[in-house]
């Protein structure tokens, strides 16, 4: 380190950055591990204001990593696992320039940004990068049949189906947020292209039943005018539509149904159940 860094003895802090660490030998692990234990490697001392910080895939990943020693995870490193960040991920895409219509899809379903599982059969599933790359492409004007077939490479076929129909029907799809803020105001599928009524109004259901499960999955409190707003919005839509999303609703998160709209809705739709 100090002799590739000018002025690193006057450092207040030096940060060694080990990547992939998974993937290192067993000789490098020796090394580090040594590194941690003595302070020091064939001879050299670290210096007291050294910090040693260290990231890897899990060997479930299927990214090639191999286990960590325990006697390095829970010995000498602090260990912690780190997931992807939603909304940190959307202030990043819009001080980075990303897409406007992925930052728009991903907002309206947070889910889509990182599905990423080890035991996937495909080829790619949608994360971070792979958003930035499709991203990419999109700049260069890629469209039609061209986006078709480079998107699902970029973010797996599942997310980019769904990105790909939200692109299509944005202006009629509502947000979470503004479903809550303003039941009667907000746009309802169909309200202006008729055909897309069915389709759009049961994709808006499902999203809301996704957010409900998320707070519940967080711990978060669903309060009562939460609600009952999105209630009377279902209010708004074909009878069966609004059924299956009170019903959707509540399976869901449980504190959906403990409100009077929900007892009334119940009563309304009799006649359906």
């Amino acid at each position: 380190i100090l002799g590739y860094i000018k002025g690193a003895e006057d450092a207040d802090i030096i940060v060694i950055f080990t990547d992939e660490l998974g993937n290192a030998g067993p000789m490098e692990i020796s090394a580090i591990q040594s590194y941690f234990e003595d302070g020091e490697i064939r001879g050299n001392k670290k210096l007291p204001h050294v910090v040693i910080c260290a990231a890897s895939n899990l060997p479930e990943h299927g990214c090639n990593a191999k286990p960590i020693p325990r006697s390095l995870m829970e010995g000498r490193l602090v260990s912690f696992y780190m997931d992807v960040n939603h909304e940190g991920w959307l202030r990043w895409a819009a001080e980075k320039g990303i897409d406007h219509r992925i930052i728009a899809a991903i907002r309206w379903r947070e889910e889509l940004l990182y599905s990423f599982d080890g035991k996937h059969k495909g080829r790619t599933q949608a994360t971070p990068r792979g958003w930035e790359k499709l991203s990419n492409l999109m700049d260069t004007g890629a469209d039609g049949v061209v986006l078709d077939g480079l998107a699902e490479g970029c973010v797996g076929p599942e997310a980019w189906m769904q990105a790909r129909g939200f692109f299509r029907m944005a202006s009629t799809l509502p947000f979470f947020e503004d479903i809550v803020s303003d039941p009667e105001g907000t746009v309802l599928p169909g309200d202006h292209i008729p055909s897309e009524g069915p389709g759009g109004q049961w994709v808006t259901v499902s999203n809301i039943a996704y957010r409900l499960s998320q707070m519940k999955r967080r711990g978060e409190y669903l309060e009562t005018s939460v609600s009952e707003n999105i209630i009377k919005y279902m209010d708004r839509m074909s009878d069966e539509i609004a059924l299956y999303g009170l019903r959707l609703c509540g399976d869901a998160n449980a504190e959906f149904k403990l409100n009077g709209e929900y007892s009334n809705m119940q009563i309304k739709h009799e006649d359906l159940k």
